[in-house]
C-alpha cells in the first residue's frame, strides 16, 4: 500500500439513486480537469469558467478558448445561449461558492515525479 494525502475528500454514495431507491441529490456540482476548477452546476445554473483553449485537443469544443459562460440548464439544455450579462449576481455568487469550495479542500497533494 501507500500513504493516503492529508486532504479532504467528498463523496456522496450515489447506489441508492442508481438503484431506483434513493432520492435526487441535492448539491452543488464541480467539474475539474487536469486539476483545474471548469465549472459548477448549482440547481438548474451552470458556470462555465474561462479556458484558453488547446488547438491540439482532439475534441474540436476543447480547442477554441472560450469566456466566462452561464446558462440556465433547465430552459437551455444545449447550453447555447450565454447569460453572464443578464444575471451578474449569479456568476458572483457562482464564483463565490467555487473560491469556497476551493478553500474547504486546500491545496492538491504535488506529485512526486
Amino acid at each position: 500500500g501507500c500513504d493516503l494525502p492529508k486532504v479532504t475528500l467528498d463523496g456522496t454514495d450515489h447506489l441508492p439513486l442508481w438503484k431506483g431507491t434513493g432520492k435526487p441529490i441535492e448539491k452543488d456540482l464541480f467539474f475539474y480537469s487536469q486539476e483545474t476548477c471548469q465549472a459548477i452546476r448549482s440547481g438548474k445554473w451552470k458556470l462555465k469558467l474561462p479556458t484558453k483553449g488547446n488547438p491540439q485537443a482532439p475534441e474540436p469544443e476543447k480547442r477554441e478558448a472560450i469566456s466566462l459562460w452561464l446558462t440556465d440548464i433547465e430552459e437551455d439544455p444545449g447550453e447555447t445561449k450565454n447569460l453572464t450579462e443578464r444575471y451578474p449576481d449569479k456568476v458572483k455568487e457562482l464564483q463565490e461558492k467555487i473560491k469556497a469550495w476551493q478553500k474547504s479542500l486546500g491545496d492538491l497533494p504535488k506529485p512526486k515525479v
